[in-house]
């Protein structure tokens, strides 16, 4: 997927899929989190690597309470985007 900023904006709260093989297994991890910072970015000033807040409990982050994060480190070449397809109704 080409690179597209709107997936990674400060303070924005997006979900991402990291996958990744252990013991020839593969694995799809989806992060719900909040971009906190911007840790490098290329020659462009596009992120390479950022600090995000994952979130453990979206429903209850969504409702003000933000304790139950944790930091994390997200190298932008390893992770997806999670974009979901809405139906109006």
């Amino acid at each position: 997927m080409p690179y597209n900023p709107a997936f990674f904006s400060l303070k924005s709260i997006e979900t991402y899929i990291n996958p990744f093989t252990i013991n020839d297994i593969k694995y799809q991890e989806y992060i719900h989190c909040k971009v906190v910072e911007y840790l490098e970015v290329d020659r462009s000033n596009r992120p390479e690597k950022i600090k995000v807040l994952q979130i453990h409990n979206l429903e209850d982050f969504l409702k003000g309470d933000e304790t139950n994060t944790s930091e994390r480190i997200l190298e932008i070449y390893k992770i997806q985007p999670f974009i979901s397809h809405k139906s109006s109704v």
